[in-house]
């Protein structure tokens, strides 16, 4: 019985050991869960400048589209974001939009032979063709087509549409001539005069038109053949 009861006392304590033991481990587990959140770093906050913030994510925009004239090779690029071209033809490219106020505006880009004419020339020929009882109002210092220096004129005129009242617009017509091969861009826009109050930038042409992002990529950007895109 001594002999029993001494094995039942050893393996009890064996039992106890391993029990302790195994707690212990537990416990110190425990304690480096705890202490590993506690030396996690804290998140911190700021408030610009001491904090960099990064910009805001924008969409990319798209590639601006090319138009190249088969017939004459002059190119210009021009975006589709806000309006498409309304009809493109072997020799030019036109647009028609209607402005938040409801008035219309209408641009063309057009090659065609010089025949030995100057750019006033030209542009005093596209004038007397499509509008001849317009009236000179401005004439557009430096004007230019691409980086080729021309001319360009604002006019006074009336449109009448066939089914709606007369309008106050502003044609705007600049030609330039290099090669042999003349560019126009001719556009007309309502009539706006332009004052401090109603504009933000000097408008002399006092037409809308020519401020328009649309209508300015189109004259800036037009190459004539053989030259790389701007």
């Amino acid at each position: 019985m001594a002999i029993h009861g001494a094995a039942v006392h050893r393996q009890g304590g064996g039992f106890m050991r391993w029990l302790l033991s195994g707690g212990g481990i537990f416990i110190l587990m425990v304690l480096f869960q705890i202490f590993s959140r506690l030396s996690q770093p804290s998140a911190i906050s700021c408030t610009p400048p001491q904090c960099v913030v990064p910009p805001p994510q924008q969409t990319p925009l798209s590639p601006p589209r090319r138009y190249t004239s088969s017939q004459y090779g002059f190119s210009l690029e021009y975006s589709t974001a806000n309006i498409t071209p309304s009809q493109t033809t072997a020799s030019s490219i036109s647009w028609d939009a209607q402005l938040n106020d409801g008035s219309e505006v209408s641009w063309t880009a057009l090659g065609g032979k010089a025949n030995g004419r100057s750019a006033s020339q030209i542009v005093n020929d596209v004038q007397s063709s499509n509008f001849p009882d317009a009236q000179e109002a401005y004439s557009i210092p430096d004007a230019s087509v691409g980086y080729t220096l021309g001319q360009g004129k604002v006019y006074d005129i009336t449109i009448a549409p066939a089914n709606g009242q007369a309008e106050h617009d502003r044609l705007v017509v600049m030609a330039a001539v290099k090669g042999g091969l003349a560019v126009i861009i001719a556009g007309y826009g309502p009539y706006e005069q332009s004052s401090p109050n109603s504009s933000g930038h000097p408008n002399p042409a006092e037409t809308p038109l020519v401020h328009l992002g649309d209508f300015e990529e189109t004259s800036m950007s037009v190459t004539w053949p053989g030259e790389p895109p701007l």
